[in-house]
């Protein structure tokens, strides 16, 4: 199983969405749930990546893990799981790194001016 890493992270500020530019900028989706005004910096599609092998991640939220399914359909496995992964929800790819967001969607209630928003990267199998 990989090993998670930091990139960053954000207090208080929700983020929904990542993406890795080619000259290495990540942009992130911030949504704007109080003033009622969506905000987007990137268009991403959430929820599901596939890398170059053809490998599909996903975020398995009963079990606070990132997984994938193999290209021939026949198996499930997981990347990494637990400790820091809650709502693992938008996926990136950048440099055979997989890069993530902990959306925390099911922990955002009220007021979320305190809490932390990581986003993770953890090395493709």
């Amino acid at each position: 199983m990989g090993k998670i890493n930091d990139v960053t992270y954000f207090k208080g500020t929700q983020v929904t969405g990542i993406t890795i530019s080619e000259n290495v900028r990540m942009l992130v989706n911030f949504p704007r749930w109080r003033d009622g005004v969506p905000f987007s910096v990137a268009e991403v599609k959430k929820g599901m990546m596939m890398d170059k092998k053809g490998n599909l991640y996903m975020g398995d939220l009963e079990k606070s893990a990132v997984v994938y399914l193999t290209p021939d359909k026949t198996e499930i496995y997981t990347l990494v799981e637990g400790g820091k992964i809650s709502w693992p929800d938008t996926f990136a790819i950048y440099n055979d790194e997989l890069y993530f967001t902990n959306s925390r969607i099911h922990e955002a209630v009220g007021d979320i001016s305190e809490m932390i928003f990581p986003v993770n990267k953890v090395k493709l199998p």
